[in-house]
C-alpha cells in the first residue's frame, strides 16, 4: 500500500467506527518517522514542561508521542490525538 492508501484506509476505518465524519477532518497527514523512540535524560521533565507551557501560551495544541514528548503506545497516541482535536474544535466554537 502507498502512504496515501494507508491514510485513506485509516480515515475510512475511523469513520466506520463512528469516531469522525469525513467533513470534520480539516487536516490529514501521514508520514514515516525514521526515529520514533523518545530519549529520556534526567532533565526531560523540566524541559518538557517549559516547552509545553510555552506552546500552550501560544494556543498551540500538542498531541501524541512527539507532541507530548512521552512514550505512548498506539492506543494512547490515538486518544491523545482525539482529545487534542476536541480541544481545537471547542476553541473554534468560542
Amino acid at each position: 500500500m502507498t502512504p496515501e492508501d494507508i491514510l485513506e484506509d485509516t480515515i475510512n476505518k475511523f469513520i466506520g467506527m463512528g469516531m469522525f465524519k469525513r467533513e470534520d477532518m480539516a487536516v490529514k497527514d501521514i508520514r514515516k518517522e525514521e526515529y520514533a523512540n523518545i530519549v529520556f535524560k534526567p532533565s526531560i521533565y523540566e524541559n518538557r514542561k517549559k516547552v509545553l507551557n510555552f506552546l500552550k501560551s501560544l494556543d498551540i495544541v500538542t498531541v501524541e508521542r512527539f507532541g507530548e514528548w512521552k512514550y505512548l503506545w498506539s492506543d494512547q497516541s490515538l486518544i491523545s490525538g482525539k482529545m487534542g482535536a476536541e480541544k481545537v474544535v471547542d476553541g473554534m466554537q468560542l
